[in-house]
Formats: structure tokens, sequence, C-alpha cells
């Protein structure tokens, strides 16, 4: 079966799929880590941290009042 690579943990995909599908991110159930199936290896590693942050909506200034 398929194991995380950072604590040995066997990880579950679907059932009735021999590999686990390239583009899923799957999840350790012990230690938590996002994984990704490595078709060249045959084996999960670590999912990719994203590449881009969304950008925060800015908030509206509020203009001071007179005194």
């Amino acid at each position: 079966m398929w194991q995380c690579p950072a604590c040995d943990e066997e990880i579950e995909h679907r059932p009735g799929e021999l590999f686990p599908l390239r583009h899923v991110i799957y999840r350790c159930p012990y230690c938590r880590l996002e994984l990704v199936f490595d078709e060249d290896y045959a084996r999960f590693k670590v999912a990719p941290f994203p590449t881009s942050v969304p950008p925060r909506p800015r908030r509206q200034r509020r203009g001071r009042r007179p005194r």
C-alpha cells in the first residue's frame, strides 16, 4: 500500500483505483501532511506550497473627523 514519506502511515486512496490520482491532494491521517502522488517514483511526496497568495481585500480608510 502507499505510505506517508514522513511517518510511514498508510495513506488510503479511493477504492478501486490501482494508483492514487496525480493531481489530487491526499492528507496523512497521522501527521496531517498534505501529499501528492509522484508517478516518476511511484510514491507520495509532500505537496508543494501555493506559489502565489491570493490578495487580501483592502479596508477602506475612514477620513478623520474635524474637531
